[in-house]
C-alpha cells in the first residue's frame, strides 16, 4: 500500500484526492474524466466484489502494464513526483499482483479464474 497509494489511488480507488488545480477550469473537468476512466478499468475500492475471473485478468493487466512503464502516466508523475515508480517498486508491484494470482489459484477452481469469451 505504501507504493500503490501515491501512484495509483488517486485515480484507481474511491479515495481521490483531488489537488488544487482541479478547480481551474477546463483542467478541472479533463482531470474529473481521466480519473473517471481510471476507476472503469480499475478501481482498487471495489475491486474484491468483481468476479474472480475479472480480478485474476486485472493482476494480469497490473504486471504488464506497470512492467511496460505505461503507469503511472507520465503527465501524473510530472507534478505528482511521490508517484514515479523506481525499478524495484515495479518489481515490487508485479511480484505482489502475481502472488495475488497465485493466492487466486490456491482457492479457487481454474474455470472459476478464466474471463469467459462471448
Amino acid at each position: 500500500m505504501a507504493i500503490l497509494k501515491p501512484a495509483c489511488m488517486d485515480c484507481h480507488s474511491n479515495t481521490t484526492r483531488y489537488p488544487w488545480y482541479a478547480e481551474i477550469q477546463p483542467l478541472g473537468m479533463w482531470l474529473a474524466g481521466h480519473v473517471k476512466g481510471g476507476k472503469q478499468k480499475l478501481n482498487f475500492s471495489t475491486f474484491t466484489s468483481r468476479k474472480l475471473a475479472v480480478q485474476n485478468h486485472k493482476f494480469e493487466e497490473i504486471i504488464e502494464i506497470v512492467k511496460e512503464g505505461d503507469m503511472p502516466l507520465k503527465p501524473y508523475t510530472w507534478i505528482h513526483g511521490d508517484a514515479r515508480l523506481s525499478s524495484e517498486q515495479r518489481a515490487l508491484i508485479t511480484a505482489w499482483a502475481g502472488t495475488m494470482m497465485d493466492t487466486l489459484r490456491l482457492q479457487y477452481p481454474a474455470d472459476s479464474l478464466v474471463m469467459k469469451r462471448g
